[in-house]
């Protein structure tokens, strides 16, 4: 409802560069940019980049990885402007209520004009996009996120394959040629086939987990976190405890097979750090 893209303002990096005080309406994408330039960047992001800061924040958004919090548990202090028109700066030391509260908050206490978020030297990513079969993950899940910085999968609910994508730090190098994970064609295909002939989507499905998904990017990470996403929707989202995702996510597949439904869009499934922020998702 509100965008502050525009409003005048600068990255400040802290002495020990280990905070920077961040426009709250830059993008992630242009924050990102800014700080790589300072040799700095986030720990994590998600697969999308034109979100502002203050909004990911707010809403508790998320990338994948066992040990990496939301976007929110990177918030060290906030510059609010309330709805009495005063400007007031929390953390934790400076009225940490608000500053608890505000860490997600939906936008419920002010407009945040300046964040201070926790930072990280700069690094590279390999990434790697490949199929394996549902049954295999679902056995070796735990394993490979222990294995890898970063681990997600997509899961079409009537094939009985998923796509893998795993991100781990790498040498430096080059940012990618290409600004996305994987090629949309074929998915925008099956949408619209599946648009007009619902019943079809099974089989439509699992045709397309035959085609070739391998995939390899390696880059900067703020180039690598993100991709382009063509297509439009809209999703929901659930937070499992680590211990019942798996089995959770098989009993509704199965739902669906059951019923043959036509749900044409996959499953994203991630593993995020708990947190003690007061109303996330992930407070454990």
């Amino acid at each position: 409802m509100l965008g502050l893209d525009a409003l005048p303002g600068r990255i400040t990096v802290a002495p020990d560069r280990k905070t920077a005080r961040i426009p709250a309406g830059w993008s992630i994408k242009r924050l990102t940019a800014a700080l790589w330039d300072e040799g700095l960047a986030l720990a994590n992001q998600g697969d999308v980049n034109p979100q502002s800061l203050a909004g990911a924040m707010a809403t508790g958004t998320h990338g994948t990885g066992v040990d990496l919090g939301s976007l929110a548990t990177m918030a060290r202090g906030f510059r609010l402007i309330g709805a009495d028109g005063e400007a007031r700066w929390c953390d934790v030391d400076a009225d940490p209520d608000l500053y608890q509260a505000q860490r997600l908050s939906l936008g419920m206490f002010g407009i945040a004009t300046e964040i201070e978020v926790a930072v990280v030297p700069a690094f590279h990513l390999s990434e790697r996009i490949e199929k394996r079969r549902w049954d295999e993950i679902r056995e070796s899940y735990d394993e490979l996120a222990r294995q890898h910085r970063h681990i997600e999968f997509w899961f079409f609910p009537h094939a009985d394959q998923v796509i893998l994508k795993t991100l781990d730090p790498c040498d430096p190098c080059d940012p990618p040629p290409s600004t996305t994970d994987m090629e949309e064609t074929a998915f925008r295909r099956v949408l619209d086939v599946a648009a007009k002939l619902p019943f079809l989507t099974p089989m439509l499905q699992r045709g397309m987990m035959k085609t070739n998904m391998d995939g390899r990017r390696r880059g900067p990470a703020h180039t690598i976190f993100p991709s382009d996403r063509t297509i439009r929707f809209e999703e929901m989202e659930y937070e499992m405890p680590r211990a019942a995702g798996l089995d959770t996510l098989a009993e509704v597949v199965g739902w669906i097979r059951r019923k043959r439904l036509a749900v044409t869009f996959p499953f994203e499934y991630r593993t995020v750090a708990a947190d003690d922020i007061w109303i996330s998702p992930m407070n454990a």
